[in-house]
């Protein structure tokens, strides 16, 4: 299984040089895909992979699947995206572009990594944070890495090793 809090079009660029995985999982656990054929030889391509939209539509925060794709970040309905909103209204750097159950907030001068700590702790429940290369991911609380992979696991029928 290859997880990353990379976005979807990242993980597609770099898709041909990536090893064969029984399941590639993006956004922080947001999206889970499964390859058409995990054994097989040629390079995969988007086309190659099916995303597990049961997985997607468990994680309510983000809103509907549908929107991500077809609405802007400032439009989509879930507190997610509420949340996306409300930080950018505040005069945070948030960034959604080719994410769909996932946001980025920076820290640009001349605020602080403290006033943005105190902003995530105010984040509702339903929501979760993450720290990738100094910058924040919001996420849904029903995905995460950890809990997309415990996902993948029993998909698979495998278990967690200690």
């Amino acid at each position: 299984m290859l997880i990353t809090g990379a976005r979807l079009p990242v993980l597609l660029s770099r898709l041909p040089l990536l090893p064969r995985a029984d399941a590639y999982v993006v956004e922080n656990g947001g999206r889970v895909f499964w390859p058409a054929d995990p054994a097989g030889a040629k390079p995969l391509r988007l086309e190659d992979l099916r995303e597990d939209a049961a997985w997607r539509d468990g994680l309510a925060a983000a809103g509907p699947a549908a929107d991500a794709a077809a609405l802007p970040p400032a439009r989509r309905v879930g507190e997610l995206w509420d949340a996306y909103r409300a930080l950018g209204a505040a005069g945070w750097a948030v960034d959604a572009e080719g994410y769909s159950a996932n946001f980025r907030v920076r820290v640009k001068a001349p605020r602080t990594p403290q006033e943005l700590a105190a902003a995530l702790a105010a984040l509702p429940p339903s929501l979760q944070y993450s720290f990738n290369m100094k910058t924040a991911d919001v996420h849904p609380a029903a995905s995460g890495k950890a809990a997309a992979a415990a996902a993948v696991l029993q998909h698979l029928g495998g278990t967690r090793g200690a």
